[in-house]
């Protein structure tokens, strides 16, 4: 059976299958998220459980909160109070607000529960596996464990711990156990790694011809086996690598591992399709599964696309990352009556074209930090301020990021001739990002393509911070908006390039660390810096010119 994205949430909220401890999913007060009142006790009801254990993952993959990811890794900029968005912006940097009392704590909480809400419906479908029609069985358990290592590894990725339930145990915890179930990111990440491999695993060895991923809600997200297998690699690659919170982290990672995972993942030497990307229907539904984080971060006020702002425009490190005599903060007085003054940006990467000039002010409050203005907007990610039509999609991952993790990985295992071939043919040199369907900027024909090419060559010969630019420039310019929330903050905090005091994970929810009894802590804060979930600033990216100049 398939279930729709409007049914699911309709059977979510409505009917009952799920029974929310207190109140609805974006405000849970019971750490064990959920109970079900409907088992997976047949193979409709299996598929039922899985088709909403990815709706609710996904979602939390390109949740709107993912905004506050972007204005820490300098992605975007803002002076708004809305979503407390100028303190996750503001220099020097703030240390987050964890209390429960923390008006808009449902920044960290609404992820995070999404999170576990997939965990725990794949945990009743692995419980009840013997209840699946045996010729399903194989197709329902691959999807649940990539189901169970996508939450798991989002979990890993932005928390610095959280709960480690399984099919054994996560319906006979009690509240007063849970705390013997938390553990570090470092075992969440574990964890789905091997979530991944058992997917991969059941698909090798599975006596069934075709094992497609099809359980993800809507009809037309469905895909063969050798593509499933390419998805499942490539985010086995993204969130290991993803793993380390510091360059010293970074540089213990089993990088030979992360290279096997992505050159067998999209567009990789060793993938099995020839698949680019791994890109979702959109619902155009408030209701239903959209790109949310894409939608928010991507809005023009004040205007349209001519005359607008961005409400949450480019920061200027992305500009500065391709004109080198771009500043690194705005120059304060720039400002003139209400205008932004300050001139284009000026480089031979075609890519300026992804980003729109204006001298709109719009919602930049002059009596706050104006070292934060950016007179730039995205216009490769602009859809007429309406994410949810069905120009939209879900972009999850792409060739493109595949290429520049094994770009990456060559580099940390000191193979810097191949980093610098791989880093040639993406699009930071002469190849392009090719997406399976257009953006609505280029159906809108706001942009005349999906992607250039930025132009740059790459010998093997660059020194480490050469490296580590060009990749953040990839990150930064190529990859905004085409993976989902967090990618930036990921990439940059395992190479230092962070600003001194930026958080570098997410704390365990002050919610329930009220609830288990424990006390309150928080990460982030210039004061902070250098500690355990705070950068240093060692590396920061203001600073990376002028390292690499002084080499």
């Amino acid at each position: 059976m398939k279930i729709k994205k409007l049914q699911i949430l309709t059977l979510s909220l409505i009917t009952g299958i799920l029974i929310i401890s207190g109140c609805d999913l974006g405000n849970t007060t019971n750490p064990r998220i959920i109970e079900l009142e409907t088992d997976c006790i047949n193979t409709v009801d299996c598929e039922a459980l899985i088709s909403i254990g990815f709706f609710s993952a996904l979602q939390a993959m390109v949740s709107p909160h993912g905004a506050h990811m972007n204005l820490m890794a300098d992605q975007s900029t803002s002076t708004n109070h809305f979503l407390n968005f100028y303190e996750f912006a503001d220099e020097p940097r703030l240390k987050i607000d964890n209390r429960p009392t923390f008006a808009s704590r449902e920044i960290f909480t609404e992820i995070y529960d999404g999170l576990n809400v997939s965990v725990e419906f794949a945990n009743n479908v692995l419980k009840s596996q013997a209840n699946i029609d045996p010729q399903f069985k194989d197709k329902f358990l691959a999807q649940t464990y990539f189901m169970r290592g996508l939450a798991r590894g989002y979990l890993g990725l932005i928390f610095d711990r959280g709960y480690l339930l399984d099919e054994n145990n996560f319906d006979t915890i009690t509240e007063d156990d849970l705390d013997e179930v938390i553990v570090s990111y470092e075992v969440l990440i574990e964890a789905s790694i091997d979530d991944f491999d058992r997917a991969l695993n059941i698909i090798s060895n599975s006596s069934q011809s075709n094992i497609m991923l099809s359980a993800i809600p809507d009809d037309e997200n469905s895909w063969g086996q050798t593509i499933f297998v390419d998805f499942i690699n490539s985010f086995a690659a993204r969130v290991l690598a993803g793993k380390a919170r510091t360059f010293e982290e970074a540089q213990q990672l089993d990088w030979s591992r992360v290279l096997a995972y992505a050159n067998k993942g999209l567009g990789g030497p060793e993938s099995l399709s020839n698949f680019t990307d791994f890109i979702l229907l959109n619902s155009g539904s408030l209701t239903g599964l959209f790109n949310e984080f894409v939608n928010i971060t991507n809005q023009v006020v004040v205007g349209n696309f001519d005359t607008g702002a961005g409400y949450l425009p480019t920061d200027i490190k992305v500009l500065h990352l391709m004109d080198e005599n771009y500043p690194t903060s705005y120059p304060e007085d720039s400002v003139d009556s209400g205008v932004l003054t300050m001139p284009e940006a000026t480089t031979n990467d075609p890519r300026l074209a992804y980003f729109k000039y204006t001298t709109n002010r719009g919602f930049f409050e002059t009596t706050r930090n104006r070292s934060l203005f950016s007179p730039y907007f995205s216009a490769r990610m602009f859809a007429n301020n309406n994410w949810q039509s069905n120009l939209g999609r879900i972009i999850l991952i792409t060739k493109s990021e595949i290429d520049y993790i094994r770009a990456e990985a060559n580099l940390m295992l000191n193979q810097k001739v191949d980093a610098a071939a791989i880093l040639e043919a993406s699009p930071a040199g002469n190849g392009q990002t090719i997406l399976s369907t257009n953006l609505p900027s280029v159906q809108l024909e706001y942009l005349s393509q999906n992607g250039f090419s930025g132009g740059y060559s790459f010998s093997g010969n660059e020194s480490l911070a050469e490296f580590q630019l060009a990749l953040l420039r990839e990150y930064s310019v190529e990859l905004e908006g085409l993976g989902g929330i967090g990618l930036q903050w990921f990439f940059m905090r395992r190479h230092d390039l962070l600003q001194e005091g930026t958080p570098t994970m997410y704390p365990f929810p002050g919610r329930d660390l009220e609830i288990i009894g424990q006390p309150i802590y928080t990460f982030g804060g210039v004061e902070n810096a250098g500690q355990r979930g705070t950068a240093s600033g060692a590396n920061s990216w203001k600073n990376l010119r002028m390292k690499i100049s002084n080499q």
